[in-house]
C-alpha cells in the first residue's frame, strides 16, 4: 500500500505570459484554472469573473497544450486586462501539473486566498465575496458551497454539508473543485499528485484535511457545474473504479476500512448524482 505524503512540485517546460509576472502585486485572491481545448467556454467564464462583486483577484490559467484557439482567446484577454496570467505547457501534462503551476504562481504572487475554477464552470456574482467572508467568519482553513448542475443553472442543486473532515471526505467527495476557496498559507509543500489524470483535486483536499485543517461548507449555490462537458466524471463505473484506487493507494486505512468506505461511497454517491 502506498502511503499518502506531500508531493513536491516539479517544473516541466512551459511558457509564461503576463505583465509584471515576477513582481508580487499583493492581490489577495488567485483564481486557479487548468485549460485544455476550452475555447467554447473561455469568453463566458471570463465574463462571470468580470461580474464578481469582489474584483481584487488575478486569474491564473495554465493551458495544457490545447489544439483549439484557447490560447488565442486567453492572450486577447491579457491584452485588455493584466489580471490574467497565462502559462502554457509545451506538452499535454494533465490537470494536476497545470493546477500545480497555477498554485506555484499564486504563492509567488503573495496571494492570501486560492480559489479554484474549472474553466467550463461558471460563478454567480457573489461567489468570491461570499466565500471569503464565510471563511473568515467561521475561522475556517477553506470553504466550499452548494452548486447547481447544468450550463444555464437550470438543473438540480447539490447541497453542501456544513463541515468536511478527513474521514468524511474519504467516504465520498463532497467538495467540488469550482466551489473551493482556501487560505494560501495552509498549502505549504502539498501539491496535487502529478501522476493522477483524474481526481487529483479530491486527493489534494484529502491531503490537506489529513493535516487537521478545517473545511466548512455553506448552502448557497454559487457555482454552475457543467456536468455534460466533464466526460471523465460521467461514467459511473469508471468513477467507482477510480474511487477504489484512491482508497487503495492514497489513504492509510486497512482493507476492511477501505471496503467499508467504498460501499458507503457506492450507496450515497449513486443517490447524489442521480438527482
Amino acid at each position: 500500500m502506498q502511503k499518502a505524503s506531500a508531493v513536491h512540485f516539479f517544473t516541466p517546460a512551459s511558457k509564461v505570459s503576463c505583465r509584471n509576472m515576477h513582481t508580487s502585486r499583493n492581490t489577495p485572491v488567485a483564481i486557479i484554472s487548468p485549460c485544455y481545448n476550452a475555447a467554447a467556454f473561455i469568453p463566458h467564464t471570463w465574463e462571470t469573473l468580470l461580474h464578481q462583486s469582489r474584483q481584487d483577484f488575478i486569474w491564473i490559467v495554465t493551458d495544457d497544450a490545447s489544439t483549439d484557439n484557447s490560447v488565442a482567446l486567453l492572450q486577447e484577454i491579457t491584452q485588455k486586462d493584466d489580471r490574467l496570467i497565462l502559462i502554457q505547457n509545451e506538452q499535454n501534462q494533465g490537470a494536476a501539473v497545470s493546477r500545480n503551476r497555477c498554485i506555484e504562481t499564486a504563492l509567488a504572487q503573495g496571494c492570501t486566498y486560492l480559489a479554484f475554477l474549472d474553466i467550463d464552470d461558471y460563478w454567480k456574482p457573489a461567489k468570491l465575496e461570499t466565500s471569503i467572508r464565510f471563511l473568515e467568519e467561521n475561522n475556517a482553513h477553506f470553504s466550499f458551497h452548494s452548486y447547481q448542475k447544468g450550463k444555464n443553472g437550470s438543473g438540480s442543486i447539490i447541497h453542501a454539508p456544513e463541515i468536511v473532515t478527513y474521514e468524511s471526505i474519504v467516504r465520498t467527495n463532497s467538495v467540488p473543485t469550482s466551489t473551493v476557496v482556501l487560505r494560501a498559507e495552509i498549502v505549504g509543500d502539498t501539491r496535487m499528485r502529478n501522476e493522477l489524470r483524474w481526481n487529483q483535486d479530491y486527493v489534494f483536499w484529502m491531503d490537506l484535511l489529513r493535516k487537521g485543517y478545517k473545511a466548512c461548507g455553506f448552502d448557497e449555490a454559487l457555482t454552475i457545474y457543467n456536468v455534460g462537458h466533464k466526460s471523465l466524471s460521467s461514467n459511473k463505473l469508471n468513477k467507482a473504479l477510480r474511487q477504489w484506487r484512491i482508497l487503495r493507494d492514497y489513504t492509510e486505512f486497512g482493507l476492511f476500512s477501505r471496503l467499508r468506505f467504498f460501499f458507503v461511497y457506492m450507496f450515497f454517491g449513486t443517490f447524489k448524482y442521480l438527482k
